[in-house]
């Protein structure tokens, strides 16, 4: 455009006819005029500065900001009214625009995190032996798979209260300490998750008995039992963490209504039995607040899932792909931090997605769905976005899944590379 005015001018009869023009306006105009080109020079110089700063689209959206600009100058110094369907909408207008730009603005902040791409990453394993059960699995047998061939940094083991305490003041601890004593054996510490809220659906495992008792009586009754499994185990020599709950500000899962104060009795009790080894308290990545829970434990731990069936609107939608770059994450930790007031305190994916998650029961998916959900090229794409979300340790989810394709389906790709996954990151 500036190229064609330029060659305009070159025109003689078009350039005599500017300077003719321009001998009819006053003195003051000329002024009013040359300042005005000056000013939208300067404008003009800034936005490109603005441009070679940040992102173009980031730049041009601040544009918008000139109109809630107006508006307050128009309120407030023009004494401009505006009322009824007309103050609402540019009260909303506003609001979408200082939001928009609020998140465009830690969008980018939150791209320019730095990430330490040679950081020591501790790749760690979640063990369920109910749901490797639920698969049709020797689940001992997957556990010592676990333990003696992936070899993890850590492994996360479950006590489900619905199978220690099936009948009330009984208790069966068999089958957990022996998974206990083998983690003992292969040198792998244990994270331990106890409580009423554990790992796998339907998320909350209450004996029966329990299920039937009001609020007060059932969580007295959980106290109980986690009195006995806290004193049980506080001495056991592999427990590195105890993590009190899964996600227990959380309301998913088939889960009965609890007290206000239910989870800091919990924890009350616990520190009084063991006050030595710390307690990971967990949110889930993606609709969590964070907040309460990185106050409430000695270490945080997030949920990361990238390909989801929403139970809610899952009928609606299928199985989708959040929108969340890694940057997500790095974003998220900051925030919390700075509103926690807690900048040392360790952050862990408790929970890395490294399973398909459908409609039907993982044991019901055909081979074929099961690679059409998660293919391993998905996999190793997952793996590489967790590297860039700049945590140092990481929880895998799905031990039981890749056990079940090697034994049952002949297929060792994802126990391959998960084996080599943990190696590669251990040698470094």
């Amino acid at each position: 455009a500036a190229m064609a005015v330029v060659l305009c001018l070159a025109v003689p009869a078009l350039l005599k006819r500017v300077f003719a023009l321009s001998h009819e306006s006053s003195g003051w105009y000329r002024v009013e005029y040359i300042a005005n080109m000056i000013y939208a020079g300067i404008g003009s110089i800034l936005v490109n500065f603005a441009i070679s700063l940040a992102h173009p689209a980031l730049v041009d959206a601040t544009q918008s900001f000139k109109y809630v600009v107006i508006f307050i100058v128009a309120w407030f110094l023009l004494r401009e009214r505006f009322f009824g369907k007309q103050l609402v909408i540019k009260i909303i207008a506003t609001a979408l625009i200082i939001f928009g730009l609020v998140w465009l603005g830690l969008a980018y902040y939150a791209r320019s995190i730095p990430v330490d791409s040679m950081r020591a990453i501790a790749w760690s394993v979640t063990f369920s032996s109910k749901f490797s059960k639920e698969l049709g699995l020797d689940w001992r047998k997957n556990l010592e798979g676990i333990l003696y061939e992936v070899q993890p940094r850590k492994i996360r083991l479950i006590a489900y209260w619905d199978e220690i305490e099936k009948r009330r003041g009984e208790y069966a601890f068999g089958d957990l300490d022996w998974e206990m004593n083998e983690a003992a054996r292969a040198q792998v510490p244990i994270v331990l998750t106890v409580g009423m809220r554990v790992p796998r659906w339907p998320e909350c495992h209450i004996p029966a008995w329990a299920a039937e008792l009001g609020v007060e009586e059932r969580e007295a009754a959980l106290r109980a039992y986690l009195g006995v499994l806290i004193e049980r185990y506080r001495n056991h020599s592999a427990l590195a963490y105890w993590q009190l709950e899964n996600e227990p500000f959380l309301r998913f899962g088939e889960c009965p209504s609890r007290g206000e104060d239910f989870f800091e009795q919990e924890l009350t009790l616990l520190k009084s039995i063991d006050s030595s080894r710390p307690v990971i308290v967990t949110d889930s990545g993606e609709f969590g607040a964070w907040y309460r829970a990185v106050r409430e434990g000695d270490i945080f731990g997030t949920t990361m899932y990238r390909r989801v069936y929403p139970p809610s609107v899952g009928r609606f939608t299928g199985i989708i792909d959040y929108p969340i770059g890694a940057s997500y994450f790095r974003l998220r930790e900051r925030v919390a931090r700075f509103l926690a007031g807690e900048y040392k305190k360790l952050f862990v994916v408790i929970e890395l997605q490294a399973e398909p998650w459908a409609k039907k029961h993982l044991g019901e998916l055909s081979y074929e769905e099961q690679m059409r959900i998660f293919p391993l090229e998905y996999f190793a794409e997952t793996i590489q976005f967790a590297r860039e979300t700049g945590f140092s340790e990481y929880y895998l989810w799905g031990a039981e899944w890749w056990y079940l394709l090697r034994e049952k389906g002949g297929d060792s790709h994802y126990w391959d590379m998960v084996i080599h996954l943990v190696r590669e990151d251990a040698e470094l």
